[in-house]
């Protein structure tokens, strides 16, 4: 009756980490259904007598099977509310439903929650609570499988387009097509196996490893999608610039579009040059375009290399800075 808890807190892109707390779940494992009265005060007589302690209080919460006064006593007075079959299983792939700081972007990132080893504790299940969006499963390869896909950019990319950080549940299945695991399927063997590795790596803190792995992932789940090297190259730049804004590399990009020409082909006139230090001047700056090319200027630099150049010359030509 008494189960390891995880807690949102507790998840991160592909680890767990589990603090010193635990659940106690009159369940029944096999069923997810409460344990009925009689059994509870003769098998479980110590668990029993501590729920007595507080029931009044249980038998006023707002719980979905309390909200139907015909229903209430059809339920014990210590059942709990989301606990079913689901919550035994013995893996989980589980995310956040509210993910990080409040920023407008539903960052997006599951782990697999597998069966935990713990001396208090007789089954090896975690439980995870209201903080934890999960998918149950019976075995290790397919939570892998999974959780590979989900965790790849073509995923990420897919939730970030549409959500926002408090709002991150179930419906991410309804946009994302996972096919069923098959164990005679390689690519879906190499997913699984990746991730595990993933998993691993993520526990021992090696970032650079970690980051070989994830694009091997991508590229194998661009395999099972029928997604090209260019495709999947976009993917990850509109998934950097979701995250960041306009990636570095855009930037430089279109610089690279233009070189302004330099010497006799352009000239810059700027106004007024009679400048007195600690006012606030408004410069006239003139571009006199002395070449057979076309001139598209987005963004320019004055550079002021001396005040006695300025207050001589009233015509400065674009020099190199």
């Amino acid at each position: 009756m008494l189960f390891k808890l995880i807690r949102g807190r507790d998840v991160s892109k592909w680890k767990t980490d589990f603090a010193d707390e635990y659940f106690i779940i009159p369940h029944n494992p096999s069923t997810g259904y409460p344990i009925k009265d009689g059994e509870m005060s003769t098998t479980y007589k110590n668990a029993y007598q501590y729920f007595l302690k507080f029931k009044d209080n249980l038998k006023k919460r707002t719980i979905k099977p309390f909200l139907s006064k015909k229903n209430i006593n059809n339920y014990p007075f210590y059942v709990l509310d989301n606990i079913g079959k689901r919550s035994f299983s013995k893996y989980k792939v589980a995310w956040k439903y509210i993910s990080g700081k409040i920023s407008g972007k539903g960052e997006f990132s599951v782990a697999v929650i597998e069966p935990v080893k713990d001396e208090k504790i007789i089954q090896e299940i975690a439980i995870p609570n209201e903080k934890l969006i999960m998918i149950p499963f019976d075995e290790k390869n397919e939570a892998h499988f999974v959780a590979s896909i989900l965790n790849s950019s073509f995923s990420q990319l897919i939730v970030m387009s549409y959500t926002i950080e408090t709002a991150i549940s179930t419906h991410v299945m309804e946009h994302i097509k996972i096919p069923h695991f098959n164990v005679k399927d390689k690519t879906h063997i190499d997913l699984s196996e990746l991730s595990k590795k993933a998993h691993q790596l993520a526990k021992q803190n090696k970032q650079e490893e970690l980051k070989q792995v994830e694009d091997q992932i991508d590229k194998t789940v661009a395999e099972l999608y029928g997604i090209s090297d260019v495709e999947l190259d976009e993917i990850k730049k509109t998934l950097r610039m979701l995250r960041e804004g306009e990636s570095e590399e855009t930037e430089e990009d279109d610089e690279e579009q233009q070189t302004l020409p330099t010497g006799n082909e352009i000239a810059v006139k700027i106004e007024p040059l009679n400048i007195i230090e600690g006012k606030e001047y408004n410069l006239t700056i003139d571009f006199l375009n002395n070449s057979k090319n076309q001139i598209i200027i987005n963004s320019f630099k004055v550079s002021l290399d001396g005040k006695e150049i300025l207050m001589v010359d009233k015509s400065k030509k674009i020099n190199d800075h």
